[in-house]
């Protein structure tokens, strides 16, 4: 029994075969090209919600202004157009035990108003918080109150210049660990 014998294929049949098998591993296949268009659009959904949750932050840096300001074109974001103090940065801060007074502690920090125009100062808002972030003690100060240096109340808090606050307390306790400020209209 002969077997017919199979015709030659053709060496510009063998070379186009060749070039197909080599084509065919360059392209990525058709699932690849969708994992990696899910795996970017996620990436994009990431970026989007960190900057939202990061936003006050991101505000205070010059390079993200843009970003932002294109962002909140299209999606909805916080306005502090409101906030005449979103300007105040805490320079320092701390909590001593009171120098003289016993069963008592001095609270100072340091402000600086990085805005370009003078502000009027504001009520001072200080909370202090046990462990597990409740608060614990909470007071409001007028400038009056607060300013530990000898500033005209009625020529506010001039720009990029600091101004010390200084408050004399009757100690929390022990279970204050945290304090915090807030910045208040008057």
């Amino acid at each position: 029994m002969n077997k017919p014998a199979e015709p030659k294929r053709g060496a510009e049949e063998a070379l186009r075969e060749q070039t197909l098998h080599y084509q065919s591993q360059l392209h990525l296949p058709r699932r690849s090209f969708w994992w990696l268009v899910i795996i970017l659009t996620l990436i994009v959904l990431l970026a989007i919600q960190l900057s939202f949750y990061f936003q006050q932050h991101l505000r205070t840096h010059p390079i993200a202004q843009p970003w932002l300001g294109l962002l909140c074109q299209w999606l909805p974001c916080e306005d502090n157009a409101g906030n005449p103090y979103q300007t105040l940065r805490i320079v320092s801060r701390e909590v001593i035990a009171h120098p003289t007074v016993a069963k008592a502690v001095q609270v100072n920090a340091t402000l600086i108003n990085q805005g370009e125009q003078a502000l009027a100062l504001p009520r001072l808002g200080l909370s202090f918080k046990n462990i597990d972030g409740q608060i614990i003690a909470q007071r409001r100060f007028s400038p009056e109150e607060y300013l530990a240096d000898d500033l005209d109340i009625g020529a506010g808090m001039p720009p990029q210049q600091l101004v010390r606050v200084s408050l004399d307390l009757v100690d929390p306790g022990d279970s204050a660990v945290a304090f915090e400020f807030e910045f208040l209209t008057p």
